[in-house]
């Protein structure tokens, strides 16, 4: 199986984790293609739909998706990884009908979790519940840590990505097709 192949279906694996349905398949999928020797070049871009994001042959570490949701809110599930593979971050990300960020929900999973009792690292997963302050402040509610093999709770230490987090609706990469209601017209 090629890296970017699996890169999809990891994100197609996120997304259900996340919360996200893409139960029709019709939905955009919009995605940053990273180049140069160190990834250091991106940009983004749109797919019309999960079907068409499944044909791509390209380097893609950071993709999301946009769902409305019946509240008047709008969910956004994000998935994340490593050009090496060492980690993956499943996101899902809910905002307010104004397009503010209230909550963030993090699945990451890592092959770099230290068990000192081990002396070696293996295969973690750590699961964060953020709220968001009204000034943005991230909130940490909530954190598991968990064997991925076992399911067991575990005491380990590992690296955390820094992904940058889009506080409202505006700040998404590619413009959502649904409403933001924080923009004033």
């Amino acid at each position: 199986m090629n890296l970017n192949k699996s890169l999809i279906q990891t994100f197609i694996l996120g997304m259900a984790l996340a919360g996200g349905t893409l139960a029709d398949g019709a939905s955009p999928v919009y995605y940053q293609v990273s180049t140069g020797e160190n990834y250091e070049h991106s940009s983004w871009h749109t797919a019309a739909s999960m079907a068409a994001f499944k044909k791509l042959k390209k380097d893609i570490y950071d993709s999301y998706t946009i769902e409305p949701q019946k509240h008047g809110g709008t969910q956004v599930c994000r998935t994340c990884s490593s050009p090496s593979g060492d980690w993956v971050a499943y996101l899902r990300y809910i905002y307010n009908p104004s397009g503010q960020l209230t909550n963030i929900y993090i699945d990451y999973r890592t092959f770099l979790g230290w068990d000192p009792a081990m002396e070696d690292a293996a295969l973690t997963r750590c699961e964060r519940i953020y709220q968001v302050s009204a000034k943005g402040h991230l909130l940490r509610k909530s954190e598991k840590i968990t064997d991925v093999e076992t399911g067991k709770l575990v005491k380990r230490t590992f690296p955390w990505p820094e992904i940058p987090h889009w506080m409202k609706l505006s700040d998404l990469p590619v413009a959502p097709k649904v409403k933001d209601k924080s923009q004033k017209k």
